[in-house]
């Protein structure tokens, strides 16, 4: 008879992630590892994410979820706005540099940033074309 799935808390496995990939970096996070952190089997994962690129997305939208977005009427541009929002992303980074590539290796797509609408509605109004924000 097999054993009953493990319930396992998605934020204590994103917060074990962090913390194995700020001591040893991507190459370092294994699912025994993060298993062993947990006190789990590395196979219960199994029951709750589809694979360690799912566990990797998971931790890449919470780092970026702590990116503070300012507050667009606190600033006098759109312009103003964005520079203070990449002071901001560049914040997270610096405080989480294994973050970057996993961004870079696109396990966050760019369009699921929470910001992702608010930057298109600025350009909008800035007269910026839809099919050129992606460009600028």
């Amino acid at each position: 008879m097999p054993r009953p799935p493990v319930r396992i808390d998605r934020r204590e496995v994103v917060a074990a992630a962090l913390g194995i990939l700020e001591r040893d970096g991507i190459d370092g996070l294994t699912m025994r590892r993060l298993g062993e952190q947990i006190g789990v089997q590395g196979g219960a994962f199994y029951h709750h994410f589809r694979d360690k690129s799912e566990i990797l997305r998971a931790v890449a939208r919470f780092a970026v979820a702590e990116i503070d977005v300012p507050e667009p009427a606190r600033y006098a541009s759109w312009q103003d706005w964005v520079v203070q929002l990449a002071v901001n992303y560049r914040a997270m980074l610096v405080a989480r540099p294994y973050i970057a590539p996993l961004l870079l290796d696109g396990y966050l797509a760019r369009t699921t940033l929470p910001v992702y609408a608010m930057e298109r509605e600025h350009l909008t109004r800035a007269g910026i074309p839809a099919d050129r924000h992606e460009t600028v």
